[in-house]
């Protein structure tokens, strides 16, 4: 089971994806969150296997997600956004991140994305 953190701004969309997450035999949500800062907290906590992060949240995102590239385990890192150009991409990949999706792929591209990264024993590697 892949084990799963949503830190999303939106209370709505959270406990929508919750909620989503919840139905699918293979994903449980084992932590959410508004705050970015509540975000290493959770990880430490839990020991999720994906990390869902909204770059709306409030913070320095791109700081964030180089600390949390930093940690060990190292988590597998998906970030949700409005849109992406070419120089935000090569920012957060190089931050660590394994996927960036937009909002406007919708759910089900997103559960495709988790599973890859579940798959992916690589990117968890020291």
């Amino acid at each position: 089971m892949t084990t799963v953190i949503v830190a999303h701004r939106h209370l709505m969309v959270r406990q929508c994806l919750e909620f989503r997450l919840g139905q699918e035999r293979d994903f449980r949500v084992v932590g959410a969150t508004d705050r970015l800062e509540d975000v290493p907290g959770l990880l430490r906590n839990s020991s999720a296997d994906v990390l869902l992060l909204d770059l709306g949240l409030a913070g320095d995102q791109l700081e964030a997600l180089l600390d949390l590239s930093r940690r060990r385990p190292k988590p597998r890192l998906l970030v949700l956004g409005e849109d992406f150009d070419e120089e935000q991409r090569k920012q957060y990949l190089c931050a660590g991140v394994q996927y960036l999706i937009a909002e406007s792929d919708g759910l089900e591209a997103l559960l495709v994305l988790i599973r890859k990264l579940a798959a992916d024993t690589s990117s968890s590697s020291p």
